[in-house]
Parts: C-alpha cells; sequence; structure tokens
C-alpha cells in the first residue's frame, strides 16, 4: 500500500540511496479500499491520491528511484500472487539485492501476501536477502507480550539526515 514503503522501511531507503545504490520501490496496491465508508472520497480518488503522496514521498526519499505501481486489487493480493512474485523478480533481476517487505504476521492480508511473495523470489536466488517490516504491529502487539517477537527483530540504524527524509515524506 502507498505510505507502508514511508512508514516502514523510509529510512533505510533514504540512506541506501544517499550512498548511491539503486533503489526500486514496488506499491502493489493503490490502497483504495483503505477507507470504504469515506464520505468524501470514492475508492478512485483515494487510489489517485494516494499514488501521488507515494511519488513525492519518494521524491524525498530516494530522488530517482524506480516506483513500480502495479495497480493490483487492494485487500485482495492473494489473488495476485504471480504477478507480485514477477514484478518482485524482474525488479531485483539477478543480482545482488535486499528485498524489504511488510511482515507476514503483521495481520494483514495484504502485507502477508507481498511477504510470501518477497520470500519465494528471495529463495529463488542465493544473493537476495530479505528482511521484513511491522506496520500494523502497533495497534494490536505487545511489547511484553508473546504475540510480538521483540528479540527477534532488528533495528537498523540510519544517519539523522535519512531519518530526517523519512519525517519528511
Amino acid at each position: 500500500h502507498p505510505d507502508d514503503e514511508t512508514l516502514g522501511c523510509g529510512g533505510i531507503l533514504a540512506e541506501v540511496a544517499s550512498r548511491g545504490y539503486p533503489v526500486t520501490v514496488i506499491i502493489a496496491t493503490n490502497g483504495e479500499a483503505s477507507h470504504p465508508a469515506s464520505p468524501t472520497h470514492s475508492p478512485d480518488d483515494l487510489a489517485r491520491i494516494r499514488r501521488t503522496e507515494a511519488s513525492d514521498a519518494m521524491s524525498v526519499l530516494a530522488p530517482g528511484c524506480r516506483l513500480v505501481l502495479l495497480d493490483l486489487p487492494d485487500g485482495r493480493l492473494d489473488e495476485a500472487g504471480p504477478a507480485l512474485r514477477a514484478a518482485i523478480a524482474d525488479a531485483v533481476g539477478a543480482g545482488p539485492a535486499w528485498l524489504l517487505t511488510t511482515w507476514e504476521q503483521d495481520r494483514h492480508p495484504d502485507h502477508a501476501a507481498c511477504s510470501r511473495a518477497a520470500r519465494r523470489v528471495a529463495a529463488d536466488h542465493p544473493a537476495r536477502t530479505i528482511a521484513e517490516y511491522p506496520i500494523w504491529a502497533w495497534h494490536w502487539g505487545d511489547p511484553a507480550g508473546h504475540d510480538l517477537p521483540v528479540a527477534a527483530m532488528t533495528r537498523i540504524p540510519v544517519s539523522d539526515a535519512a531519518a530526517a527524509a523519512r519525517q519528511r515524506a
């Protein structure tokens, strides 16, 4: 969804881009189903707004990055697994790559579908590393409880400039 990349790994995107590495961001859906009862924005309006927001965010985080907007059905990414895997495979090519994706256990079906697709692509090539980031866990997770594997999580520090870029985005 547009904004998951900014919220979940925006600092990393900014850090990597600032070091001159190529960045490709794939946004599987336009987030058009995010506010089904909105009295002010239709799903088409939301899709258009969120696509623009994603483009604007990337111009701050990773200027010149390749932004791929797949327009897959929001809330139904499981139905689009082959298309999603093909887009990820195309983006990473044959070379080494980091795949950053939403966390499979984030309790959102689209986040889980993206994780599964990225894992399958990463499994096809040993030079691909995958990391997952939570988006919705802060709504339901309890760091002191058993539902959030805090001990298994890793924080990836970024520069002050990258953190500021994420905040602006």
